[in-house]
């Protein structure tokens, strides 16, 4: 029996081609890989997705290696192009479709990592407000609990009945200031609870209007790049069509002529016959 290894091997035997790069990179382009985060249960699924797409070409192939080969792609391309823009100041020559399918591919990728970096650092701020917030508050509770403390030390000198009262007394206001004090914080730590809650949810609608603004632009893309073949297609058909209908004229033509000439060499001989 073959081990789980030989069959791994097996399904990971994608032969590559320009034309199966290309097919991959639309892949991605139309299952929206690379909008979601990196090592996200999304982009995950949307990798499985496009691994399950290109299976169909013939040659089963894992996610692995759809996502391992886009990669090695995208950083082959970014280097080049870093070399032609070092050594002339500018882009190279006219992009091909792949090349323009991939340099949108990267440009969303970067565009995806940079909103990731910004969420991170605001959530970064967002804890460090809130670390602020707390050590604020129990510096109060502190001020608080020993003012307490010192004017129920400064009864204890007076002795007696009364003494015992007023510390009575002091402890219930001081209990009463720590409900207070505990009920200001419970309030402040709902509020920004709400504010964070309030802040997702606007870079959701934010994410999600991103997600569906590239999604449009790629449809119109894959939309015009398919109207564009469809149109070069069609012209090719017209350019066979007109070859065909100019060949047929010459053949023809040229059925005419020998006719014509079999007719005139008839003719010539029944003259030649009538003389002789």
């Amino acid at each position: 029996m073959e081990d789980k290894s030989d069959c791994l091997k097996k399904r990971s035997s994608m032969v590559w081609s320009k034309q199966k790069d290309l097919a991959l990179l639309k892949e991605v382009a139309a299952e929206g890989v690379l909008i979601h985060k990196q090592r996200s249960r999304e982009r995950g699924m949307q990798w499985q997705k496009v691994a399950d797409n290109m299976s169909l070409m013939g040659q089963d192939i894992t996610t692995r290696a759809v996502r391992d080969h886009y990669k090695m792609i995208s950083k082959k391309y970014r280097a080049r192009m870093a070399r032609e823009e070092r050594a002339t100041g500018e882009g190279g020559a006219e992009l091909t479709e792949d090349e323009m399918l991939l340099e949108e591919l990267i440009d969303v990728e970067d565009e995806t990592d940079r909103q990731m970096e910004n969420e991170t650092e605001a959530k970064n701020q967002r804890i460090e407000n809130k670390r602020g917030q707390a050590l604020e508050m129990r510096e109060r509770a502190m001020e608080r609990i020993g003012q307490t403390r010192k004017r129920m030390g400064g009864a204890s000198e007076s002795g007696g009945t009364v003494q015992k009262r007023r510390r009575s007394g002091e402890m219930m206001e001081w209990l009463q200031e720590r409900i207070e004090l505990e009920k200001e914080e419970k309030e402040v730590k709902q509020t920004e609870k709400r504010e964070h809650m309030e802040a997702q949810r606007m870079q959701h609608l934010e994410i999600l209007q991103v997600m569906q603004q590239t999604q449009q632009q790629f449809g119109m893309q894959m939309k015009l790049s398919e109207q564009y073949l469809q149109q070069q297609m069609q012209q090719q058909q017209q350019q066979q069509q007109q070859q065909q209908q100019e060949f047929g004229f010459m053949q023809q033509r040229m059925i005419a002529l020998i006719q014509q000439q079999q007719q005139q060499t008839q003719l010539l001989a029944n003259i030649f016959q009538k003389k002789f």
